[in-house]
C-alpha cells in the first residue's frame, strides 16, 4: 500500500486542474480509459495550471499484489491458480480566489475524487516435459472505475462517470456498464494573484550605509599615536541571510557578508604615496582600528631579560617568623598557615590601539566596502582580492547588486597630516 499528498497555500499557488498524472495512468492501467472525460490535469502542477490565492490539498492511496498457489502437479505439466489486484482513489480539493466568476467574493472551491479496482483470476499449468506445452486458463477479469467533479458556488458544476467490465472463462460471458453524467455550468476562472507586502530589495537597502563613520575628521595635527577609526553597518566577513519579498507572495532567501579593503599610504619626500602595514583592533564602541605596524625592535626584549635578572626575593616570610613592636623578630612555630587569597578576576580591558605615525608626515587612508552576495558567480573586483576575496576557494561569492543592477558598494577616502596647520603670510601695499 503506497500514500501519496501535497499541500500548498499561499498567495500564489497552482490551483488543481485535475486528477494527478500518477493516478490517471494507474486509473487507464485498471479501466482502460482516463478519469475526467480524458481531461486529465496534474494535481497542482502542469503548464496549464493557473496561479493563484488560496489553499490546495490532495491525498491518494495505491495497492497492487499478485497472488499465487500451486495446485497440483500432473504428468507432464505444474497447475497452479494466481491473480492480479489493483486498486486506488484519490481526492483533490482547493479554495481559490477567482476573476470571471462570481463565487462568494471571488472564492470558489473546486474538487476531484477518483478510485479504481481491477481483479483477474487464471489457472496456469506450466509444461516441464518436452512433449507438452504450457495452459492457461482465464477464469475471470472485473475492471470498474468511478470518478466525480464538481465546482461551486455561483455557478454550481458536477460531473462524473462510472464503469465496470466483466469477463468470465476466457470470454464466455462478458458484461460492460457505463454512464456519464453532467450538471450545470462550467465555469473557468482566472485565479486572483495577490501579494500581501511590497517588493523587496535587501541589497539596496544597504547603499550608501556600509561604511558610518571615518575618524579623524580634522585634517591638521593629528597625534601620531591615534588609530584611525572606522564604523561598519554590518560585521565584515560575517555571513548572514535574509529573507526578501519578491512582491508575488513568494519569498526568496539571499545570503550576504561584508568585505572591506582598506590603504594607508604616507606621502614621502619625492611626493609619491607609500602604502603603509597596517593592523587591526576593534575597540568597546564597534569601531574597527587600524594602526601602522611598528618596527621590529630587541631593545624592549633586552630591557626585560635585564630586569628579570635584577629582580630579588622581597618576600621570604615563609609563614614562621614575626616581627614583634620592638623590631624583635620572633621566630613562630606555624603548622599549617592560612593559604593566600586568590587574585581578584576582573575583566580584561581592551588595549587602547596605539598607531606609529611619523612627525610632520602627509597621509591618506582609503577604505572600499562592497557588499558579497552568495551565489551571483559574479566578476570580483581588484580591492575585493586585496581584501583576501576570489581566490579560487571555489565559492560562488561576487558583488551584490540592486535590482535595477547596480553593485551595492561604498568608497571613502580620508587626508590628514601630523603636522600644523601651515600659516600662510599676506602683505598689502597702501
Amino acid at each position: 500500500i503506497s500514500l501519496y499528498s501535497y499541500l500548498m497555500f499561499g498567495n500564489d499557488i497552482p490551483a488543481p486542474t485535475g486528477f494527478t498524472t500518477r493516478f490517471a495512468n494507474n486509473y487507464y492501467a485498471a479501466t482502460g480509459s482516463y478519469p475526467n472525460n480524458s481531461n486529465v490535469g496534474s494535481g497542482g502542477v502542469g503548464s496549464n495550471t493557473a496561479t493563484g490565492k488560496g489553499i490546495a490539498t490532495g491525498v491518494g492511496i495505491e495497492f497492487s499484489k499478485y497472488i499465487s498457489k500451486d495446485l497440483f502437479t500432473g504428468t507432464c505439466r505444474t497447475w497452479s491458480i494466481g491473480g492480479d489486484v489493483l486498486a486506488g482513489a484519490e481526492l483533490n480539493l482547493a479554495l481559490m480566489q477567482q476573476t470571471g466568476c462570481i463565487g462568494i467574493n471571488g472564492y470558489r472551491a473546486s474538487g476531484y475524487l477518483g478510485l479504481y479496482g481491477s481483479i483477474d483470476a487464471s489457472i496456469t499449468g506450466a509444461s516441464f516435459k518436452g512433449y507438452c506445452d504450457s495452459k492457461s486458463i482465464n477464469l475471470f477479469k472485473i475492471k470498474t472505475g468511478a470518478w466525480l467533479t464538481g465546482k461551486f458556488p455561483n455557478p454550481e458544476y458536477v460531473a462524473g462517470a462510472i464503469s465496470a467490465d466483466i469477463d468470465l472463462f476466457n470470454g464466455l460471458c462478458k458484461v460492460s456498464y457505463s454512464q456519464n453524467f453532467e450538471k450545470g455550468t462550467d465555469c473557468n476562472g482566472t485565479e486572483v494573484v495577490t501579494a500581501n507586502a511590497a517588493q523587496e530589495d535587501e541589497a539596496a537597502d544597504y547603499k550608501n550605509k556600509l561604511i558610518q563613520s571615518v575618524s579623524p575628521s580634522t585634517q591638521f595635527n593629528f597625534p601620531i599615536t591615534s588609530p584611525v577609526n572606522v564604523k561598519y553597518a554590518l560585521v565584515p566577513d560575517k555571513v548572514f541571510d535574509v529573507a526578501e519579498n519578491q512582491g508575488d507572495g513568494t519569498t526568496k532567501n539571499r545570503t550576504f557578508k561584508l568585505v572591506v579593503a582598506r590603504t594607508l599610504e604616507m606621502k614621502n619626500a619625492s611626493g609619491a604615496w607609500v602604502a603603509q602595514n597596517t593592523n587591526i583592533k576593534v575597540n568597546n564602541l564597534g569601531e574597527y582600528q587600524y594602526c601602522i605596524k611598528p618596527p621590529l625592535s630587541t631593545t624592549g626584549a633586552t630591557q626585560q631579560s635585564a630586569q628579570v635578572n635584577n629582580v630579588s626575593l622581597l618576600n621570604t616570610n615563609s609563614g614562621n617568623t614575626m616581627m614583634a613592636s620592638n623590631g624583635v623578630i620572633k621566630s613562630n612555630s606555624v603548622v599549617s598557615p592560612l593559604p593566600p587569597p586568590p587574585p581578584p578576576n576582573y575583566p580584561n580591558p581592551i588595549a587602547e590601539a596605539v598607531n606609529a605615525l611619523e612627525v610632520n608626515k602627509d597621509y591618506r587612508f582609503k577604505i572600499v566596502a562592497t557588499l558579497m552576495e552568495f551565489g551571483m558567480n559574479a566578476t570580483i573586483s581588484t580591492a575585493i582580492v586585496q581584501a583576501g576575496q576570489g581566490k579560487g576557494d571555489g565559492l560562488s561569492w561576487g558583488p551584490a547588486k540592486t535590482r535595477a543592477g547596480i553593485v551595492v558598494s561604498e568608497t571613502k577616502t580620508v587626508l590628514f597630516t601630523t603636522g600644523a596647520m601651515p600659516i600662510i603670510q599676506t602683505s598689502s601695499k597702501l
